[in-house]
Parts: C-alpha cells; structure tokens; sequence
C-alpha cells in the first residue's frame, strides 16, 4: 500500500506540468493554425476560465487566417454578440475599443448576403477587410513595443 500511495505522489507533479496554464493556452490560441490544435487549446481555455473577449478574438483571427468566408459571415452574429460586454481590459487583439466595433459595424453594414458566393463585391470587401486587419495588428504590435520600451521597474514590468 505504502508502494501504491508513493508512487501516485510521485506522478502528481508530471500530471500537473502536462497542465498548459492559461497563459500558454492563449499564446496557442492566438498563434496555432492547425484546426485540431487550435480546437483542443479552446476547448482547454474555455476550461481554464480564460475571458470570453479573448476566446472570441482568436477564433475570430483563426477564422479570417483560414480564409474561410462562410464561417466569417457566419461568424458576425458571435462578434456582434460580444460588443455587448467588450471589455478592453480582457482584449488582447483589439485592446482600442473602437477597433473592434469598426470591424463588426463595418460587416454588419454589407447591403449584400454574405454567403452569397456570386458576389464578386464581397471579394473587394473581404480584401479591404483583411487590410483593416493587418493594420489593426500593426497599431497592436505598435502599442506592445511602446510599452516594452515604457517599463521602468520590475513590477511594471510583471503588471505588463
């Protein structure tokens, strides 16, 4: 019995360090592309009590980086949703409010179906979108370099 106990209190620490925090979760879901992979890190995430702006927000990058247009037209009722409860401080791609409100207005205005794939309107909307996308992620790299170069102490530095 003795045997038993000790080596389940020696296996503890190696089922606790196979774990990802949710640190590392969010780094997998803002960065992974492979479709199982990312599914199990959300579905860890989700799990693990990370914000519901930052679940969002990755799928929503997910999505556009597959460049899968009927999951991104079905997608503006989640991100539509979501603007109810924004919260700048959970954000880590669209940490400037009105970045994010911009994207999901600016889908919601279409007078087109989305869906409709013979819409060659929504090719010209899609690439003006992905350059919205690409210079929000700009701004974003932007704002974490300035406050990188910002950090005077070493609390600051852990707050960041």
């Amino acid at each position: 019995m003795k045997l038993l106990l000790l080596c389940l209190l020696s296996l503890s620490p190696l089922v606790a360090q196979d774990a990802p925090n949710p640190q590392e979760l969010i780094e997998i879901l803002y960065n992974e592309r492979d479709p199982k992979t990312f599914e199990t890190a959300h579905a860890a995430a989700i799990k693990n009590g990370v914000a519901q702006q930052i679940l969002v927000e990755s799928r929503f990058l997910y999505i556009i980086d597959t460049g899968d247009n009927a999951a991104i037209a079905a997608y503006v009722p989640v991100l539509e949703a979501q603007t109810l409860v924004y919260s700048p401080d959970e954000s880590i791609a669209f940490p400037v409010r009105d970045n994010f409100f911009a994207i999901v207005e600016d889908f919601k205005r279409k007078p087109y179906e989305l869906l409709d794939f013979h819409q060659n309107q929504f090719d010209r909307d899609y690439l003006e979108f992905n350059a919205n996308i690409h210079e929000l992620e700009s701004s974003l790299q932007g704002f974490i370099n300035q406050s990188f170069e910002n950090i005077t102490s070493t609390s600051a530095a852990l707050r960041l």
